[in-house]
């Protein structure tokens, strides 16, 4: 390895540039994960809440940590949540079920120097053919979106254990 790609890869955020990248290596690329689990009643191909709200169906309680910033989408990438925001009104959300929403995000990440994503899958989620259907939605959006950004993205199957 050349002493200044070891010195690049050791900074924060650091990318090669276009001209040093690899394509079909990860080698001086940023990459991050991308979940693309969040649903929504109405725009989330019948699974209802998921990942805002406990189980996808309590409204009284957010389980997401940081809430999205919806005001750059369109009124056709919105959806009205269950819960509320401060002053009484419902909390605007997204599906990634929205290939439009999904392109978006790539968009984004084209603009900031992010290169691509670990798509994150649980064999949980594939539990049901609703569900199935979700995430293999999900899937195509980012295999789309990517092809049309020049962003990589690469599948990353999660295992969750119960202790």
């Amino acid at each position: 390895m050349h002493p200044r790609h070891l010195f690049l890869t050791l900074l924060p955020f650091c990318s090669l540039s276009a001209q040093e990248k690899v394509n079909g290596t990860l080698t001086g690329k940023v990459m991050c994960g991308y979940h693309g689990w969040f649903s929504a009643q109405g725009g989330g191909m019948g699974i209802g809440w998921q990942h805002y709200t406990r189980h996808g169906h309590q409204t009284d309680v957010a389980t997401v940590d940081l809430w999205p910033d919806v005001s750059e989408l369109d009124k056709d990438e919105i959806h009205d949540s269950p819960l509320r925001m401060p002053d009484g009104r419902p909390a605007p959300v997204f599906s990634s079920a929205n290939p439009k929403t999904v392109h978006r995000h790539f968009d984004w990440m084209r603009t900031h120097g992010i290169d691509g994503v670990f798509l994150q899958r649980f064999g949980s989620a594939i539990r049901s053919d609703k569900h199935r259907a979700f995430t293999d939605r999900v899937m195509e959006n980012v295999r789309t979106a990517s092809a049309k950004t020049g962003r990589s993205w690469s599948l990353r199957w999660n295992e969750r254990r119960k202790s």
